[in-house]
């Protein structure tokens, strides 16, 4: 008898059901492309927080490998500073408010007003190892500086969480809570953040399955939906392995956790919140696994493979591939197109570069 619990059995039968859930590519001319000004660092940041207040774009902190790559003995290092965009054709500027301390990898979401930023991971000051965040913070454009300011912290730290607002709610979903974990969280917390001091963080329905970390989340007419990620286990060697994950979930205040069709391949660390246009989400490439055994010197790239998932088909479709191969990446949605700030490209090999991610009309605008 089959154990349907096992990776490899479930990636089969993933396979299998491909030929139901996943039609052939039919949507390649939904998104067009264009590289903007990139941030103001040679190498770029993977883990940067970015997000709209009072109408421009902020983007700040993150980590990279300034002197030499992580398999040639690179020390990761960590930034503080922010920057701010205030339209697409000018170049960042570096703020004169940089964060307290360094910051990457948590959840940042925007309402227009407010760039609000959940957990996340900091550099102890030790110099040696980092910290997982339960810190919220809030930044907000003024008087041409950012005021930073807090919000109540999360009841857990945590880093490589996915999040997104649902109307006032901000949902923080999986992560893990130590940056030496051996397993991933299926935690989901909500803050209202129009009030946050009265409501406070509440804790919801947990993730089905396994708990998860840089699952891909999106948000549309009262749902989160929830993509791949990977989890976390020990070996019969105590080292930790990585599975990518297939499932997608559709998340409702009212009904909770709803499994929907499984993605066609792995899709992790992708750029998110990711976009989405007439019903359809768009989730653009991120790690497939399909480099997992190869040593990080050895890797050729992340996926370059648009999946377009049809919110009322429930059937992913494929949509051609993209120039902006970057993961770990924030994803946001300004002035009528998404901005892809900087991020990585290859296992510890980052890139300065800002891409606009702009939707084509559908029949009804044109």
């Amino acid at each position: 008898m089959l154990n349907i619990r096992s990776p490899l059995v479930s990636m089969m039968l993933c396979s299998l059901m491909a030929s139901i859930c996943f039609s052939e590519e039919r949507e390649s001319k939904l998104v067009t492309w264009q590289k903007r000004n990139s941030v103001p660092d040679p190498i770029g940041w993977a883990g940067m927080i970015g997000g709209v207040s009072n109408g421009v774009l902020i983007a700040g902190g993150g980590a990279n490998f300034p002197e030499s790559p992580p398999w040639a003995g690179g020390k990761k290092a960590w930034s503080k500073d922010l920057f701010v965009l205030s339209s697409p054709e000018k170049t960042w500027r570096r703020l004169s408010t940089p964060f307290t301390q360094p910051l990457g990898y948590a959840v940042c979401a925007s309402n227009g007003r407010q760039v609000i930023i959940a957990g996340g991971e900091s550099p102890l000051e030790s110099g040696s190892g980092t910290r997982c965040r339960n810190e919220v913070l809030k930044l907000e454009w003024a008087d041409l500086d950012v005021k930073i300011s807090s919000f109540p912290s999360l009841p857990v730290p945590v880093t490589n969480a996915s999040g997104a607002l649902l109307e006032n709610d901000l949902y923080v979903v999986g992560g893990i809570c130590s940056p030496t974990a051996n397993n991933a969280e299926n935690h989901v917390f909500r803050l209202n953040v129009s009030d946050p001091d009265r409501r406070g963080w509440k804790s919801m329905e947990c993730i089905p399955g396994p708990g998860r970390m840089l699952g891909v989340v999106a948000t549309f007419n009262g749902s989160l939906y929830l993509f791949g990620g990977v989890s976390l286990s020990e070996d019969e060697h105590g080292k930790i392995v990585r599975t990518p994950l297939l499932e997608s979930y559709r998340f409702t205040p009212k009904g909770g956790w709803q499994r929907l069709a499984d993605l066609p391949v792995p899709v992790t660390a992708a750029p998110s919140p990711a976009p989405i246009r007439d019903g359809k989400i768009i989730l653009l490439g991120g790690d497939d696994g399909s480099q997992m055994k190869n040593p990080p010197e050895q890797h050729r790239g992340f996926s370059d493979q648009l999946l377009i998932y049809d919110i009322h088909e429930d059937r992913f479709h494929k949509g051609g591939s993209f120039p902006a191969l970057h993961v770990t990446a924030p994803l946001v949605p300004w002035k009528q197109s998404w901005f892809l700030i900087s991020g990585e490209i290859r296992p510890g090999v980052r890139s300065p570069e800002v891409w606009e991610c702009s939707m084509s009309p559908t029949k009804s605008e044109e």
